[in-house]
């Protein structure tokens, strides 16, 4: 029996501390996307860590200097009732912001506290590859295996794809046009509280199927093979949506970088 989900629940972040330190090499834009983000939380002589990334898909720091406020003509709050979706100078991993999503305990199945991209990616894309640093705040201990709490989402038409902290820590999921969770596969433990991580997730569609893959800090990537395709407009979800899960939810989230090669 698949996993109930909520209207837009799906994930896509993170991969856990069991990787290896290994570097991923496979070369293309995955590649790229690593060398970049290995200055990122310096902000070499005060340069933004987006400022070189214009020619990228997608590139977000939330660190514009004339309006904190910029990263909205890029991204929607998605929050419910409680909820929070704001930028803050606690920590972050560039200076001088960094986004966090909160999410209260809540009776409600589900109760979201992340942001959408208004870009949609390009009708003829086959292959994604998305980047970011997390930090956990708050996650409450779960046991229930019908609980999870996402972070991260690319959803199509008739499903999405990606990653979920749950009892089994973190897993890969494929999610279908119910909301249904329906290839769960466990990848490793949950990430340590107050520790930025950096991630890296791949998507690649072929005909027939889907392939995700995830790495945590470089380290050695998960790979899973969904029999779905992702159709229609596809979105970029970030923060985090908790399903069923008894507490509070704070995730933190900077240096979002986005190419479709």
């Amino acid at each position: 029996m698949g996993v109930r989900f909520g209207l837009l629940g799906l994930v896509l972040a993170g991969c856990g501390s069991a990787f290896s330190t290994a570097s991923v090499s496979d070369g293309g834009s995955e590649a790229s996307v690593d060398a970049a983000t290995d200055s990122a939380g310096q902000d070499g002589a005060g340069q933004r860590y987006c400022a070189d990334k214009s020619s990228i898909f997608l590139c977000e720091d939330f660190d514009d200097p004339a309006d904190p406020n910029a990263w909205l003509q890029t991204w929607i709050r998605n929050a419910d009732t409680g909820s929070k979706v704001e930028t803050t100078d606690d920590h972050p991993f560039s200076p001088p912001r960094a986004l966090v999503g909160k999410v209260p305990t809540s009776s409600a199945i589900w109760a979201r506290g992340r942001i959408e991209c208004k870009k949609t990616l390009p009708r003829t894309w086959n292959r994604v590859v998305l980047g970011f640093d997390l930090r956990i705040d708050a996650l409450p201990a779960i046991t229930d295996p019908m609980a999870y709490v996402t972070v991260a989402e690319l959803r199509g038409s008739t499903g999405a794809f990606g990653v979920a902290f749950g009892s089994d820590g973190l897993t890969l999921v494929q999610m279908d046009s119910t909301e249904t969770v329906v290839e769960p596969a466990p990848i490793g433990p949950n990430p340590t509280f107050g520790q930025w991580d950096h991630y890296e997730v791949t998507v690649e569609r072929q005909a027939t199927s889907t392939t995700v893959t995830c790495s945590r800090n470089r380290g050695t990537a998960v790979t899973k093979s969904f029999s779905a395709v992702l159709v229609g407009d596809v979105m970029i979800f970030l923060g985090p949506s908790a399903f069923n899960v008894p507490g509070g939810v704070a995730i933190a989230i900077d240096n979002i970088e986005g190419n479709v090669p």
